[in-house]
This record gives C-alpha cells, structure tokens and sequence, in this order.
C-alpha cells in the first residue's frame, strides 16, 4: 500500500502520533487516580480499560494514517515524490508512447531535474505540519471515543485530592462533532501533504485560505448553535464549594 520513498516518513509519524495519544490516555488515567472516592477496585478497574483503550486508540491511529498515506502513493506520481524527498536515483523510467500505453522508454535524469531548495517563506517547518496532526489525532480520539473525560479536573490544593465535574453539554457535541471530524481530517490531510513537499506552492496556499474558511464557517455554526458549556451539569454537582470555585471558570468559557 505504501512504497519506498514515504515508509521512512510514515514510520516516523505513526511512532509520533501513537507516542502522543498513549501519553494523553495515560496522563488522564493518572489524573483520575486523585479521585477521594477512588477505591482499591477502582483503581484495578481503570487500569483494565486502561490496556485496551491504548490497544483502540493506537490501532485508530495507525489505521487513519495508513489510509492517508495510501492515499498519497496512489494520487502522487512515484517520480514527485523521490523529487520532493530528494531520493536520488541514477535512471527513471518513464512512459512516453502515448499510442501505446503499455510501452516505456528509459530516460536520463540528472540533479538539475530536481527542484531548488525552498528558502524563506516558501520553506515549511517540519514542526508544524507535525504539530498540526498530533493535536487532530488527540482531538480525534478524545472527542469520539473518550468524552466522559472531558471537563474541570479541579483541587482546592495539591495533595488534597482532584474533583472531576463534566460541563459538556452531550447534545450539542452530538451537533458540533460531525463538523469537528470534517475539520480534523481535513488538517491531517493537509498536514501530511504539508510534511511530504516542504515546501509552499500555490496550489497549497489556495487550500490553506479555503481550510481557514471552513474552519471560520465551524466557529460561526458553533456560536449559533447549542451552548457547549452546560451550567445544569456544573449547579447539580453535589459539592457546593466546588461549584462556586468553577462558576467563574465556566463562565468564561
């Protein structure tokens, strides 16, 4: 499904994003431990569902990246691609009997084929396009699979023990999310495709304005939509103390 020229890549990035969606999981599950009310059985519990969300979530990962990057090698021509990696090859073969389709003749190729090196703005960072897929993965597998964590991890002092209190309100996820999805994909198609050129073209600046659009239109349909934020969950909380120390936090967002 994947040829040579984007394994080395695809390695690197499925190791990444595997990495950091292990680390989000088991960072929550560590949080949860200061539950005050958190038992023995608890605990053994939340370790259990511990192993196999990360064997769900990484499989999740490896899958969503496997299907992007086949995706890649099937519409890139392989000769773009070793050109964009700068993989060096003594000859390509390249089809050029356009009676014949299945006729090919071999064709000299030197260094100069390839293009110059980006400088400046046309240049793209390797941190961001990476960035840009770690944080769409988490968002990914967060929202979609493990939204009950989502909400204030609150404690009066460190040492004392943390107070979990959801405030997201379920339905209008249930509204937002299939937006969201489309959002997230769309930035780790574009991620990658940033990652495999290096470089701006003005193809990819026309669909970063159109991203930035779509993006614009998501906020505009979030803030006529349903609140996100649902006060009942935070009021009916048992404790009263925690409430009003949360209110404010609430309130802003």
């Amino acid at each position: 499904m994947i040829g040579p020229e984007l394994l080395p890549i695809y390695f690197t990035l499925t190791a990444i994003v595997s990495g950091a969606v292990a680390f989000g999981l088991t960072v929550s599950f560590i949080i949860g431990l200061f539950r005050p009310d958190l038992s023995f059985l608890d605990f053994i519990l939340n370790l259990l569902k511990l192993i196999p969300n990360l064997i769900l979530s990484t499989v999740f990962v490896v899958g969503i990246t496997t299907i992007i990057f086949a995706v890649i090698e099937k519409k890139v021509p392989v000769h773009e691609l070793q050109a964009e990696l700068n993989i060096k090859k003594s000859k390509a073969t390249i089809s050029l009997n356009k009676s014949d389709k299945n006729s090919t003749k071999s064709e000299g190729w030197s260094p100069k084929d390839l293009p110059s090196v980006p400088k400046g703005k046309k240049k793209i960072s390797r941190a961001e396009p990476i960035i840009g897929i770690i944080f769409a993965v988490i968002a990914i597998v967060l929202f979609n699979f493990f939204r009950e964590k989502l909400g204030i991890y609150y404690t009066s002092s460190m040492g004392s023990g943390w107070e979990f209190v959801p405030i997201l309100s379920e339905s209008a996820i249930k509204v937002f999310l299939p937006f969201w999805n489309t959002v997230w994909g769309i930035t780790l198609v574009f991620s990658f495709y940033q990652l495999i050129k290096g470089r701006w073209t003005l193809p990819m600046r026309i669909s970063d304005i159109i991203r930035s659009i779509i993006d614009a239109a998501v906020i505009v349909i979030m803030i006529k939509g349903p609140e996100l934020i649902d006060f009942r969950l935070l009021l009916s909380y048992s404790k009263p103390e925690v409430v009003e120390s949360l209110t404010p936090v609430a309130e802003f967002f």
